[in-house]
């Protein structure tokens, strides 16, 4: 999840609809459509939100994250947290078990500018359920991104391309299910507009990502509107 902070206070919902829900190279939900809402508010760089993802399918992929961002440097770094828990809505799971149903993330991206394309992250798992080879251990798991971006005027679309990496695994358990330093996610993606009115326009995005640690690769598109 990515927040963007204005100078002035600022309050956004928006919602997504994709294809299949595909994340740092992993497929959450299998093969069924997902929907993704969120809900932002931010003021002079600091952001706290919700974002959610819910699988349209019978054996439902469920999922609700809470953060808190930081943007600084007239928005080109960013430090934050992110809170990943999964419910289930249909069993005795409880939200409040944090050990056991929580994943807490600490991050620091930068965003690149107009003369440098050019997106850096690192992401750490710092608490919850994030155990190394089955024990009480942590496996502290970490991923890496860079990005780079690019805008064609003369088709009037958007293009990224991105290489994502594991930066340490475990034997079993691992979170990406890598057993050591590997690319996990690799690909492009593409954003093009589709026009309704002079008012208001439709933003169709399609990614391809290849994960070459499973050896697997997903093609999703998806659309989305913001408030």
């Amino acid at each position: 999840m990515a927040f963007s902070a204005k100078a002035q206070s600022n309050f956004s919902i928006s919602t997504d609809l994709q294809s299949r829900y595909v994340w740092r190279g992993m497929a959450l939900g299998g093969s069924a459509p997902s929907i993704q809402p969120s809900a932002t508010y931010s003021y002079k760089g600091l952001s706290v939100g919700t974002w959610g993802a819910f699988s349209m399918c019978t054996s439902a992929y469920q999922e609700l994250d809470l953060s808190l961002n930081y943007s600084f440097c007239k928005d080109m770094f960013s430090v934050g947290l992110i809170d990943y828990s999964f419910p289930i809505y249909e069993s005795n799971y409880n939200y409040f078990d944090y050990p056991k149903n929580h994943i807490l993330e600490a991050g620091i991206s930068f965003k690149g500018t107009k003369n440098i394309p050019l997106t850096l992250a690192l992401f750490t798992n710092i608490c919850g359920a994030d155990s190394k080879d089955n024990s009480d251990k942590r496996a502290y798991s970490s991923y890496a991104e860079v990005g780079y971006s690019l805008t064609c005027q003369r088709i009037e679309s958007e293009f990224s391309f991105f290489c994502g990496c594991a930066l340490n695994g475990a034997k079993t358990n691992s979170f990406y299910g890598n057993k050591k330093f590997a690319a996990v996610n690799l690909g492009a993606s593409g954003v093009k507009k589709l026009k309704i009115n002079d008012g208001f326009s439709l933003p169709l995005k399609a990614t391809l990502a290849i994960n070459p640690n499973s050896k697997k690769a997903y093609f999703v598109i998806g659309t989305g509107i913001a408030l």
